[in-house]
């Protein structure tokens, strides 16, 4: 430190004077200030026991609207939609699910599965709809392809 030996004195006595330490620098008091014990086990238990007491009973958020699909959907490739998301890190809530069954809806279970499949092989969170293959292209590029395809 850069003190004088003088000014280390002064505060040594200063500590002593306030009853903060004794002669030989041990705390004074020390066994007051300080846990019963000193790792923290005990207490991260109780409050770990305290946090699961007060959690509510988690359902499995997709039994309703699972359980309602009709035939007409392709379970598996709905289970693969799932498994994607779950993966991702961002799992279906109830209602995230219906949204997603009603695009499957109306397609057959091959059209459903190339949904599924096009997403994952995206990376994208939602289903949507496949491309018309007589769809329009929009850009530049995708009207000079059009233009192409006309000759």
């Amino acid at each position: 430190m850069n003190i004088s030996d003088a000014e280390f004195i002064e505060t040594k006595n200063k500590l002593i004077e306030v009853d903060y330490i004794d002669a030989d620098w041990q705390p004074v008091k020390w066994d007051k200030r300080q846990y019963k014990s000193d790792n923290s086990t005990e207490r991260s238990r109780k409050s770990r026991i305290n946090k699961e007491s007060k959690s509510v009973a988690r359902t499995n958020p997709y039994v309703s609207a699972y359980d309602s699909v009709s035939s007409s959907i392709n379970k598996e490739a709905l289970e693969e939609f799932k498994e994607h998301r779950k993966l991702m890190r961002k799992p279906l809530s109830e209602l995230a699910l219906k949204k997603n069954i009603k695009v499957l809806e109306g397609c057959s279970h091959e059209d459903q599965q190339r949904i599924v499949d096009t997403t994952i092989a995206s990376g994208w969170q939602g289903l949507f709809p496949l491309k018309d293959k007589k769809q329009k292209s929009t850009g530049k590029i995708g009207r000079a392809i059009d233009a192409f395809n006309k000759r």
